[in-house]
């Protein structure tokens, strides 16, 4: 395992990360940053992502099957960001995040940034 320490990953979580979606300060809430969430990331998938064994975006599942990490499939190594820590290069299943893993890729990246921008909006504005 290998972690990367980068300046363009303040704020951002897993989801942020792997899916290149910008964050934004949070002014309304006791957290930090404005950040995709595993609910966020549930309603894009079979949409916005696609199921796809061949796709550079694994998600992480939880027992109740809500999407709990994602991260870059670079080769034979994932690349994702640790909850408020760093960016790891590390094996597929040498995560806290369990084993349960599905394959995805972005089908139109337009719409997702607007999708998060609406739920950024809406969050900025409830």
């Amino acid at each position: 395992m290998k972690f990367f320490d980068e300046q363009d990953i303040v704020g951002k979580n897993c989801f942020a990360y792997a899916l290149g979606l910008d964050v934004y300060p949070n002014k309304n809430s006791q957290e930090a940053w404005i950040v995709p969430s595993s609910v966020d990331i549930a309603g894009w998938l079979n949409d916005l992502l696609v199921e796809d064994s061949s796709g550079d975006i694994i998600v992480y599942f939880d027992a109740d099957k809500l999407p709990c990490h994602m991260g870059l499939v670079k080769g034979e190594y994932v690349e994702s960001k640790w909850r408020e820590s760093h960016v790891y290069r590390h094996d597929i299943f040498a995560t806290p995040y369990g084993r349960a893993v599905k394959r995805y890729r972005v089908t139109d990246f337009e719409r997702l940034k607007l999708a998060w921008k609406d739920e950024v909006d809406w969050m900025k504005n409830p």
